[in-house]
């Protein structure tokens, strides 16, 4: 059944999903999905496969596990991972250069204006762990972020 729970470490309800989602397995996770497996799915911790993917910076994993047709209704695209920074999906995805991933939440609607805590938009982010792939797709026009004008001051100093 594709929604199998493992037994590598019993009680913690880690299903076939969340492994391949661990491991960056992308052709058993679109098996899985296609054999109805719930991408939203969640291990006895609250885990869902899209979190272990993203905690694992499987760049490919998180694209798919994103994709419309099989999108984990239990995270949003604008998603806050910590409430505390205010870092959102894109934040992170944005701060590890995960181009694919960058792509599905932007076509998801994920806001790329949406500042963090600090008052950081994703372009920020991408741009000050020098992601060149990230700064370039998040500074297209499609999905432009309006909170950084082109000739933004990075450091005023």
């Amino acid at each position: 059944h594709p929604n199998h729970i493992l037994d590598i470490d019993p009680g913690t309800g880690t299903t076939l999903l969340h492994e391949a989602a661990k491991h960056n397995m992308y052709e058993f996770i679109t098996a899985l999905l296609k054999l109805s497996a719930e991408a939203n799915v969640q291990d006895a911790s609250g885990v869902i496969p899209l979190a272990v993917a993203l905690a694992a910076r499987n760049d490919r994993a998180c694209a798919l596990l994103a994709e419309p047709t099989f999108a984990c209704k239990a995270m949003h695209p604008n998603h806050i991972l910590d409430p505390t920074t205010g870092t959102t999906l894109l934040h992170e995805a944005a701060k590890h250069n995960m181009y694919e991933f960058i792509t599905a939440l932007l076509k998801l609607s994920a806001e790329a204006n949406v500042q963090n805590a600090s008052g950081l938009v994703p372009l920020a982010v991408a741009l000050a762990a020098h992601n060149d792939r990230a700064c370039a797709l998040l500074a297209e026009p499609t999905f432009a972020c309006k909170a950084m004008h082109s000739n933004h001051i990075v450091d005023p100093t």
